[in-house]
């Protein structure tokens, strides 16, 4: 939430979304502080908003940063639709996530939360925010791409690569993260928009992991689009994606009771083996990955870098270990 002094006055604009990434470092987009349409000014003061009803008994809480100026309070990161809020002092028992540093493939189930479409009601003449809502969406991972990252807010000629989403969602979580609906560790953050299709609204996200450098020394995470489109018609689709071929035993007719393969619980055990092996599959490689690390003494992806620089040295810029340096 910005608040401007114009005049005897003050205007009060809702932005978007953000979370803690450390009990100083606060995550949200460039163009949600300094977007086209919206530019940032220094002397600008930011009200960062947790109305959640079982956050510290039911009261909220409200971080206020005034007199805010570049590069002081607020670090921008433009080519990655990046900004941090800084605080000079850790706040005492403030929440903030986890940050997932491997890849998201296809299949796997996803989250995104945060304030969209906020109502903002001033009562005798105090601005009211019980009238933002928090909310939250689920939604698998369809399809990976590669595609620039393109919104009205902020354009760049840079192709990374890309993955679309089908769920819910409504216009303003820009900023918000998108987690891992298994265990809530954050792989991204909501980014921008792309065009609506014709089956309804589609969020895709930046790949994490450079494709070409998967093999050992760039781990990556996602930076996440989010559309501001029409609601999907029809289900939510909250199956995993996994195998789900419809065929049918054939056994001799003396066989005493055939099986169906097609059956509800035959598709359900498919289901949970293709899951327990995607897991298998996924630690497996990260426990090697950081085996291969240590063996090396590579720790080169964990040097964060600006954005700028990454697109001169012609490697992807990795928001999760600039977030993490800026944490520590």
């Amino acid at each position: 939430m910005r608040h401007r002094a114009e005049g005897q006055e003050t205007r009060a604009l809702p932005l978007g979304s953000g979370f803690f990434v450390s009990s100083k470092v606060f995550l949200t987009c460039y163009h949600v502080i300094n977007g086209k349409s919206n530019l940032h000014q220094d002397g600008d003061a930011y009200h960062l908003v947790n109305n959640l009803s079982d956050y510290k008994g039911g009261k909220g809480v409200i971080h206020a940063i005034v007199n805010t100026t570049l590069g002081k309070e607020i670090h921008l990161f433009k080519d990655a639709d990046l900004a941090l809020f800084t605080f000079s002092t850790p706040i005492a028992d403030q929440a903030y996530v986890n940050l997932d540093y491997g890849s998201v493939q296809q299949g796997p189930d996803i989250g995104v939360a945060g304030y969209p479409l906020p109502n903002l009601v001033v009562v005798n003449q105090q601005l009211r925010y019980d009238g933002l809502l928090y909310r939250v969406a689920r939604g698998t991972v369809t399809a990976t791409y590669d595609a620039p990252l393109d919104a009205p807010e902020i354009q760049s000629t840079a192709v990374v690569p890309m993955l679309e989403v089908n769920f819910l969602f409504v216009p303003g979580n820009s900023g918000g993260p998108i987690f891992r609906a298994t265990n809530g560790f954050v792989v991204g953050y909501v980014h921008g928009f792309r065009a609506q299709t014709s089956s309804g609204s589609t969020a895709s996200c930046t790949s994490a992991r450079d494709e070409q450098r998967l093999r050992g020394k760039y781990p990556r995470s996602l930076l996440c689009w989010y559309q501001n489109g029409v609601r999907e018609s029809g289900s939510t689709g909250l199956r995993r994606f996994a195998l789900r071929h419809s065929r049918k035993a054939r056994f001799p007719k003396s066989f005493p009771n055939r099986v169906r393969l097609d059956s509800p619980g035959w598709a359900f055990l498919r289901t949970w083996c293709a899951d327990v092996l995607a897991t298998i599959r996924f630690v497996t490689f990260l426990v090697w990955h950081k085996i291969y690390l240590l063996i090396r003494g590579d720790y080169e992806h964990m040097a964060a870098c600006s954005p700028r620089q990454a697109v001169l040295d012609d490697r992807p810029f990795d928001w999760v270990t600039t977030v993490s340096t800026w944490a520590a």
